[in-house]
């Protein structure tokens, strides 16, 4: 027979450590909190407008129609009110809908801008304007189709 280990005095005792309660990760709460806000504020439903909306079908033939004529006219006064048209519209939207809206068309607007600026040092800055604001007008009525 082998004789048994005999176990090391450390382990032979039977003292009992008192165990220490942790005091709550600050990190953690903050990161709930801030979990729990987010997903709160995604719970809650879009408010629409609901006087002056149309079915969407109306929307598009419209939205259609407003870019088929700022693309093919060139009267800089029919695209002078086709944007205060825009404007009209957009302000005439709830206050919860402009911000997702001007953040939307801002960045999209950084991109076009981007290709469009070169033809201010290789055409002339007249034609680059019109074209710049002809597309704003076309980004603003594409953005309020999506809000």
């Amino acid at each position: 027979m082998q004789p048994t280990p005999k176990l090391p005095d450390w382990l032979n005792k039977t003292e009992i450590i008192p165990q220490t309660v942790a005091k709550p990760d600050r990190f953690l709460i903050q990161n709930l909190r801030l979990l729990t806000a987010i997903l709160s504020r995604l719970a809650q439903p879009t408010i629409r407008h609901q006087s002056t909306r149309q079915t969407p079908g109306i929307q598009l033939l419209s939205l259609l129609i407003t870019i088929l004529i700022v693309v093919l006219t060139h009267s800089f006064l029919l695209i002078w009110l086709i944007g205060l048209l825009t404007l009209i519209r957009i302000c005439v939207l709830p206050g919860q809908q402009i911000g997702p809206l001007l953040k939307r068309v801002a960045s999209i607007s950084l991109v076009a801008l981007a290709l469009i600026l070169p033809n201010f040092w290789l055409g002339h800055a007249e034609t680059t304007w019109y074209f710049i604001i002809r597309t704003e007008i076309i980004l603003f009525n594409i953005g309020f189709f999506y809000s």
